[in-house]
């Protein structure tokens, strides 16, 4: 579908992209595009970056010949959060036309919940991120400062180091804003004995 241009080329890229959203702006839809990755498919996408970074969700679809799965893979998410892998199973089905008693077989994609189980849920590392997160707990988001200002005898240091594993962890999210704000994942539940410092 690229046409005469070269997919390499910066500027040929640009077209393409500006056709796309030509498309998408004039039938107010979401465009879908295929493409393929280079022989290193953990490089992402082969030729110019200008795709890549035009689009608003990227998702890289990695197949298991032997159990027939496919993985998706979330690479790159612009407003939100990256969704966790999703398992596909491909199911072999057969169909019959009914004019002719003709058998053909496809194949049906469905979830496949099985192996789709949720990832053991991690737990804050020591009294510190303890704390962190149980006043974290108490309001929607707050700044670095507003964290230290619950306890004017914490240490600077140690919350910073604090909300820097939690952050790793997943079990912290982070604004963009200034002054950053923090606040606990969604996720994360627990309960009063897991986050009292005490």
């Amino acid at each position: 579908n690229f046409g005469a241009g070269d997919p390499d080329k910066t500027q040929d890229m640009t077209a393409f992209v500006g056709g796309l959203d030509a498309l998408r702006l004039k039938f107010s839809t979401t465009v879908l595009v295929v493409h393929h990755s280079g022989k290193d498919a953990a490089k992402g996408a082969r030729n110019s970056s200008v795709l890549r970074a035009a689009v608003d969700v990227e998702i890289r679809a990695e197949r298991e010949e032997k159990a027939q799965r496919v993985k998706l893979i979330n690479t790159k998410q612009k407003d939100g959060e990256e969704f966790r892998d999703m398992w596909l199973t491909l199911d072999p089905v057969e169909v019959t036309d009914p004019r002719t008693g003709e058998v053909t077989t496809s194949l049906v994609v469905r979830g496949d919940s099985a192996d789709d189980k949720p990832v053991p849920m991690a737990k804050p590392g020591g009294r510190m991120e303890a704390w962190v997160l149980s006043v974290l707990a108490q309001r929607e988001t707050l700044t670095l400062s507003e964290i230290i200002g619950r306890d004017p005898q914490v240490d600077k240091s140690n919350v910073k180091r604090a909300l820097r594993g939690l952050l790793e962890k997943g079990l912290v999210k982070r604004g963009e804003g200034s002054p950053q704000t923090f606040w606990k994942a969604d996720q994360y539940q627990q309960d009063e004995r897991e986050t009292d410092p005490n």
